[in-house]
């Protein structure tokens, strides 16, 4: 066999440059594949350079002299990965080093041995590898008669002998004129040319003028040995075979030494192995060491994946020495993902590829939200240190959801005045009195402490609790134990039935049934924003008959349950549901009985308590204003409920319950409602000069009171 050995023609001089490739043809068979129902099957394959002779090995260290196998992991996604693609069976290689030139083509051969075309997303090397698609019906009518898959999978790999001499020159330790002194005083001999074109601190630092170059040594005391062994094996060849291993570190050293190839190595394998355990750490990294692309995909992960996240230590280390700036930047990004305002377009060649168009924000939300995430940034900082305890989210109970766009105050909802003229009952002297029955000078309330109080010409007479003997109350962790007592009526004469947050329905009746509302399954009176924020819809309406026992679910699947009251027809009742800004009517006898249908909705703010007047209408207390050209922070953030995860996962209740009310607009309103559904008149204090929250109004024919669950007060206006 003839040898090249100079050029074809005469010449003062001559070069040549070796470019080999190396074919690799590798068949994956894969049997019950019409079964198959995981996510995707995966495989590998070994390719080594064999020019030498070697045979697999081993991967080895970066001072070893045999070459490292290039590992390509051949992955097979019998139905997709997402809802664009299902309908397709998709094929994925990708390689272990990110600067090996190489071309794959898949082939797909039925029981007679004929190819089944494929669609080619990428006939090139991609940052996540190479794609081919194929229509899943199509493939499962060329499988064999044993219900085999047979697919091929032909590599070429293309090698160059440049970085073969300059590894050569690293490992052998010839003509090396500069050392390098570690930790644990191990040093590594290399060679100034080569790390000063490399690196442009190093060319810094091996002018002629300076230290290094003088002494032939520099002392880095920080840098693992076994980190600069592969930092220099990818200086003198440009791979990194221990990439999986170190990538932190070599993000790390990259950045420091401005090895952009490196750095950009590390940043992709770190982005395309995000886990939870994982997210907190690298975003840590990426903002200490300026990898932008990382840092934007760990966020994005973080805020996709809130739950998970902040289980893992990585999540208490990022909060502890990061702080506030990172976590506020994960607040921002949760702005950008609500799901149901955006248009999705997937191409018809390539199904993999679908794009997101977030809808446009209109821009009263847009600066309410910005208003509340400014304020969050500041609530997050002093929120740090309960971490640690945060609630774990119960799966499933944060949910997205949309309200009608407020209607505009005019006509009977026009603002008025008439709240500010309240006079005050006990100002200063209760806290929550939510529910309230009247009966001429005196008025029976229960309040935030759990006491239940019998107060006439505004004075407490009398007072009781239905807890037992407790020595402190008045607190939301104290609620538990003191109990909580909401709901009351007055049955007859001196007989109440009151219902309790905690200690549950006591009977100071002799009546046999009474219907009583629960907004959470999920979570107690005292988290109560917890619900608000989740909007899971768990509440519910119950009927319980005192005499047998017997407790009968009604209503189901409603969203804060609040406010019940039966209409004067008897045959039905009706039921706020707070946070839809609407009440319910349920039917318990005649023709509709059993059915539910919406009572009135779109209502300008979100009802609680719901009392008869004494000319049978409806009046009915807002905990907080809904109008045309105004949104609130909570509502604003109807549509993202990674947000709303978010704020729960981290944020204490305390904050949750006292920071979040004052987001809502001072507005106090209450509204009259027909039996028929129709608002006939309102009271406001636009300013709430007066009065903010109203729970619950109470009409004795002379005067209006009204209740609050959070006002140190019990409020009395005099009808017009």
């Amino acid at each position: 066999m003839a040898d090249f050995a100079g050029p074809l023609r005469p010449s003062d001089s001559w070069s040549t440059t070796e470019v080999r490739s190396l074919t690799h043809n590798h068949v994956w068979t894969i049997r019950g594949f019409s079964n198959c129902d995981v996510r995707y099957l995966e495989t590998s394959v070994k390719i080594r350079d064999n020019k030498d002779g070697h045979r697999d090995q081993p991967v080895p260290s970066a001072s070893s002299h045999e070459p490292a196998p290039i590992t390509f992991r051949i992955r097979l996604h019998p139905q997709g990965n997402k809802e664009s693609n299902k309908d397709f069976s998709f094929f994925q290689v990708f390689c272990n080093t990110n600067n090996t030139k190489y071309r794959a083509k898949f082939s797909v051969y039925n029981c007679r041995n004929e190819e089944i075309p494929t669609t080619v997303y990428t006939g090139t090397q991609q940052l996540h590898g190479y794609f081919e698609y194929i229509r899943r019906d199509l493939l499962l009518q060329h499988l064999s008669p044993q219900d085999e898959l047979q697919l091929n999978l032909n590599l070429t790999v293309t090698f160059d002998t440049i970085s073969k001499d300059l590894e050569s020159f690293l490992t052998s330790g010839k003509l090396t004129d500069f050392t390098l002194e570690l930790n644990e005083g191990r040093e590594i001999e290399c060679h100034k040319v080569i790390l000063a074109s490399r690196s442009p601190v190093f060319q810094a630092m091996l002018e002629p003028h300076t230290e290094e170059s003088r002494t032939g040594r520099v002392v880095i005391p920080d840098i693992d040995y076994e980190v600069m062994q592969e930092m220099l094996y990818f200086i003198y060849t440009g791979k990194t075979p221990n990439l999986a291993m170190y990538a932190l570190d070599l993000l790390a050293v990259a950045d420091r030494y401005q090895l952009q190839g490196l750095k950009d190595m590390a940043d992709q394998h770190l982005r395309t192995s995000l886990v939870a355990d994982t997210a907190s750490r690298n975003l840590v990294y990426a903002d200490m060491h300026n990898a932008t692309e990382l840092r934007k995909d760990a966020i994005s992960f973080i805020a996709a994946n809130m739950s998970s996240v902040i289980a893992t230590e990585g999540w208490n280390q990022l909060v502890e020495k990061q702080g506030a700036p990172l976590v506020n930047e994960i607040i921002n990004s949760l702005v950008c993902d609500k799901p149901t305002a955006s248009t999705s377009y997937t191409g018809t060649v390539f199904p993999s590829l679908s794009y997101e168009f977030p809808a446009r924000i209109p821009i009263d939300q847009l600066i309410t939200m910005l208003t509340l995430f400014n304020l969050l940034k500041v609530v997050v900082a002093i929120s740090f240190y309960s971490i640690h305890q945060s609630k774990k989210i119960k799966a499933g109970s944060v949910v997205a959801y949309t309200l009608p766009s407020p209607p505009s105050l005019d006509g009977t909802l026009s603002p008025n005045r008439a709240l500010t003229e309240v006079e005050y009952i006990l100002m200063d002297q209760i806290k929550g009195p939510e529910s309230l029955v009247v009966d001429g000078d005196t008025i029976y309330t229960g309040t935030h402490d759990g006491r239940l109080l019998k107060i006439v010409k505004g004075k407490v007479e009398k007072e009781m609790r239905l807890a037992k003997a407790v020595k402190q109350c008045g607190g939301y962790e104290d609620e538990p134990k003191c109990g909580r007592p909401l709901g009351i009526r007055r049955i007859e004469g001196d007989e109440f039935i009151v219902a309790d947050a905690y200690l549950g329905v006591f009977r100071l009746i002799s009546k046999d049934e009474f219907l009583v509302s629960d907004s959470s399954t999920i979570y107690g009176r005292k988290d109560f924003m917890r619900e608000i924020l989740g909007s899971k819809g768990t509440g519910r309406v119950i009927h319980h008959r005192i005499s047998t026992g017997e407790s009968n679910i009604l209503i189901k699947g409603l969203h804060f349950a609040n406010g019940v009251q039966i209409l004067p027809d008897r045959q039905s009742f009706v039921v706020s549901e707070c946070t839809r800004a609407r009440i319910m009517r349920h039917y318990i006898d005649g023709p509709k009985k059993g059915t539910t249908e919406t009572f009135i909705e779109n209502l300008p703010g979100l009802p609680d308590n719901i009392r008869l007047s004494k000319n049978g209408t409806l009046w009915v207390g807002l905990a907080s204003v809904r109008m045309a050209g105004q949104s609130n922070a909570l509502e604003a953030m109807a549509g993202y409920p990674k947000a709303r995860e978010f704020l729960l996962a981290i944020l204490p209740d305390f904050v949750l319950r006292d920071v979040f009310p004052h987001l809502i607009p001072p507005h106090a309103i209450v509204v009259q409602i027909t039996v028929n559904g129709e608002i006939i008149s309102s009271l406001h204090d636009v300013k709430g000069e007066k009065m903010r929250e109203v729970s619950q109004v109470s009409d004795d024919g002379e005067f209006l009171y009204f209740g609050s669950f959070k006002a140190p007060y019990i409020a009395k206006l005099k009808k017009f």
